[in-house]
């Protein structure tokens, strides 16, 4: 084992890891939303605002593993890297929802890697909307506000040339103090 640490699961964890694990439909334990800019975004600048968010969140940098058969939760120090942009600026917002639902209904992988997935999309009329895809596991729809708030603080910090916000409260904290 590596000098990681590893937390055992909180209550609600563990019935959200046994939904996830026992499922035939995995994609049940994801939480989907969107949000529609209405104003210019720069794009590259929203891109590093949203890889800052991820990377100083840690309830988004959890990863599950199993250890002597049991399931453990550590905080990955691997860093997010890039965010895919999609060219959806030819599709309808009806089209494009039904994208979002589709990768809202992906199945995702549960060991050892990431359990949030953020892409951004052009959209008609040279604007843009980001999806963003979590497992129940490591956020609820509260963690998703938080992540959300974070990154547009973020951003509006780097568009206006301003400190960054203080980071979010740790999760990790609040899984030392229940477990």
């Amino acid at each position: 084992m590596s000098d990681k640490k590893y937390y055992d699961l909180t209550f609600s964890q563990k019935v959200m890891y046994y939904t996830l694990r026992y499922s035939p439909k995995k994609n049940l334990m994801n939480i989907c939303t969107s949000l529609w800019f209405k104003e210019d975004i720069d794009i590259d600048l929203l891109k590093k605002a949203l890889l800052i968010s991820l990377n100083r969140i840690d309830a988004l940098n959890i990863h599950l593993t199993e250890i002597n058969k049991n399931i453990k939760q550590y905080l990955s120090d691997e860093k997010y890297r890039d965010i895919e942009v999609l060219d959806y600026s030819d599709k309808s917002i009806e089209e494009i929802k039904q994208e979002f639902n589709k990768r809202a209904c992906v199945e995702m992988k549960w060991k050892d890697c990431n359990l949030i997935d953020v892409v951004i999309a052009k959209v008609p009329e040279n604007r843009v909307a980001l999806c963003v895809v979590v497992n129940h596991v490591i956020a609820d729809a509260w963690g998703l506000t938080v992540f959300m708030k974070d990154a547009l603080e973020v951003y509006l910090s780097l568009r206006e040339g301003k400190d960054l916000p203080e980071k979010p409260a740790s999760f990790l904290k609040v899984i030392e103090e229940e477990l």
